[in-house]
């Protein structure tokens, strides 16, 4: 006889929480996720008055006072006598700003260029290997040398050579003409003994996290041929 197959047994379906038990948990879910974001919010306000505000209160100062000697300057000026407001007046008075906004990133540029020449101007006798252009969109170039010979990790040297407002003005000065990176690193073209005027900071930890070098104005060289003395 052949044994006969017991009946399969009803698979138990896991019961549906009541709706009651969902609106619950939805309501303890909420209520997590508000009392996150309540404390992130928390922190973020003791960040902005423990650090941020006291940093930043100065330069908000200095601007709500600029803001304010710009406000009585327009209303000096695009103003008549009468008291009317002249069109043509305020035209150009918001044309002059938007040319002064646009020039000011390059007189920043300018004046701080003209400071680190003031502090660190040098002229130098040093030994220079090779000059390479590592960006001839700006017209870029990087030199490289050393300060004495044989050349070492701890005497090596490196300048940039670019194109400048106060490079150009510093070469209209001494030159009489306009200052041309290209000409200037091809002074170190090959292992020469040079005589480099320069400016701005030498400090290995600034060149390798911000790119930091010192700028060169000029060189004179004399090639080297198995010669270290």
């Amino acid at each position: 006889m052949t044994a006969s197959t017991p009946p399969k047994r009803p698979i138990s379906s896991v019961p549906k929480p009541s709706p009651f038990a969902q609106a619950i948990r939805r309501n303890v879910t909420i209520g997590l996720f508000m009392r996150f974001l309540y404390q992130v919010l928390v922190g973020a306000a003791w960040i902005y008055e423990s650090i941020v505000k006291p940093v930043t209160r100065p330069f908000w100062r200095a601007g709500l006072w600029l803001f304010g000697l710009y406000r009585r300057l327009w209303d000096k000026l695009v103003y008549t006598k009468s008291g009317r407001l002249s069109n043509v007046r305020a035209g150009l008075v918001l044309a002059s700003t938007i040319a002064a906004l646009v020039m000011l990133p390059s007189a920043i540029r300018f004046t701080f260029d003209a400071l680190m020449f003031a502090l660190t101007y040098e002229i130098e006798e040093v030994y220079l290997m090779s000059s390479q252009e590592i960006d001839p969109s700006i017209n870029l170039h990087s030199i490289k040398g050393c300060e004495d010979i044989p050349c070492t990790e701890a005497n090596s040297i490196y300048y940039r050579v670019r194109e400048d407002s106060f490079n150009d003005m510093w070469s209209l000065i001494h030159h009489g003409g306009f200052f041309y990176p290209d000409y200037v690193a091809a002074a170190a073209g090959t292992f020469s003994k040079c005589t480099v005027t320069s400016y701005g900071i030498r400090f290995k930890t600034a060149m390798r996290r911000w790119d930091i070098y010192p700028d060169m104005l000029e060189a004179h060289c004399r090639p080297i041929q198995n010669d270290t003395k």
